[in-house]
């Protein structure tokens, strides 16, 4: 499976049942405490890996920087992400299936881009 599938299967199960996981929550279901959970898992299998693979992308020389960067940019714009589902969520019909929709797609947005970096970086770790 190496590095790429261990991006690849959390972040596809994350996309395949983010809209589900969100209804469960939108609508108080007792089964959104697993399906929070369940999700909780699914971000740290596709997080876990992360470290070593941005180290390993970057020569010795310029790593830290590099990997001190990527991660500040992230803490920086990944907040964000919160004001477009309340966006999205504040212009969206208000039926629970809508709202699952349209609150997931912060979530499939990005475990497609995660699928996407992991399928066009070529070189297996």
């Amino acid at each position: 499976m190496g590095l790429k599938g261990s991006f690849i299967v959390p972040s596809t199960l994350l996309l395949v049942l983010s809209p589900f996981i969100v209804y469960l929550a939108f609508t108080l279901n007792p089964l959104s405490t697993y399906a929070s959970l369940l999700m909780g898992i699914l971000f740290g299998l596709a997080a876990a890996p992360q470290t070593l693979y941005f180290t390993s992308i970057f020569p010795t020389e310029v790593r830290w920087s590099a990997v001190a960067f990527g991660w500040n940019l992230n803490a920086s714009i990944g907040p964000l992400s919160t004001a477009a589902v309340m966006l999205i969520l504040d212009s969206s019909p208000s039926s629970p299936a809508m709202l699952a929709i349209y609150g997931s797609i912060v979530m499939i947005t990005g475990a497609l881009l995660v699928i996407l970096g992991s399928l066009i970086r070529t070189r297996e770790y």
